[in-house]
């Protein structure tokens, strides 16, 4: 899990906004940055952009905070209702200026992603995942030094069963969805709790082939970014990657 988060958090960022003042940052959840068909984009979930629509949205470098310039472009959702839709995108076109402004930051090339995969759905091999964000509890603001501290989790599970994709009406094509036992994960401390995870929409979820069967090495791919957790029935639920490079494509063609 280290090592996997040294090779990809340059690729997972946390989003922030000013508060009514100007002097504070408030914390507003995660975008992750990719290529796509030699252009640059920052992808995250359309409720997050959303979360403060009259604020600009800023995105944390390496070292520092940077503006993003201009509006996302987000799905409509069905009914009007953002809230039970199920397909929750948004991605933003990062031009050479903005892109070269975030230092020690990386976008996902093409052989990092997976647009497309088989999935197994049964056995010791079925398909395996982590997803990674900036919970919003986690994000820490030093005041004396004027410093911000955005902590991040990642959390390892399986692809969910068939059936919870049915009882959820959740789409196999669209939605990638892991099991959550949140009320009885294995972290640091033994078998715990999982901490609130709010905050982490719009992060990365990475498929890890190598630990599904004996002698995988395929690298670690981006297949998904994260858009809720649902407690009740247990599951984190996120959209294929496939989702957004179609919508770019429909963007870059309109």
């Amino acid at each position: 899990m280290a090592v996997l988060g040294l090779s990809f958090l340059p690729s997972i960022r946390p989003l922030a906004v000013p508060n009514d003042f100007g002097d504070e940052l408030i914390p507003a959840g995660t975008a992750v940055l990719i290529w796509y068909r030699g252009e640059r984009y920052v992808l995250s979930a359309a409720h997050v952009v959303e979360l403060y629509p009259n604020y600009t949205y800023y995105i944390g470098s390496m070292r520092s905070w940077i503006e993003i310039p201009g509006p996302w472009t987000v799905n409509r959702p069905s009914g009007g209702n953002r809230e039970g839709d199920t397909i929750d995108i948004a991605f933003r076109h990062a031009p050479n200026a903005f892109a070269e402004q975030l230092d020690g930051c990386t976008f996902l090339s093409a052989d990092q992603q997976a647009t497309t995969e088989q999935v197994r759905f049964n056995g010791p091999y079925r398909s395996k995942y982590v997803a990674i964000g900036y919970p919003l509890n986690a994000f820490k603001i030093k005041r004396y030094s004027k410093t911000t501290v955005p902590g991040n989790i990642a959390y390892a599970g399986g692809i969910a069963s068939p059936d919870s994709y049915i009882n959820e009406k959740l789409s196999a094509t669209a939605n990638l969805v892991l099991d959550s036992k949140w009320d009885s994960i294995v972290g640091e401390k033994g078998l715990q709790t999982s901490p609130k995870l709010e905050g982490i929409s719009g992060g990365a979820i990475i498929r890890l082939r190598s630990i599904e069967g004996l002698g995988d090495l395929t690298r670690p791919q981006l297949a998904g970014i994260t858009i809720e957790e649902r407690r009740q029935a247990r599951l984190l639920v996120g959209n294929r990657l496939g989702v957004y490079t179609e919508a770019i494509n429909r963007a870059r063609t309109a």
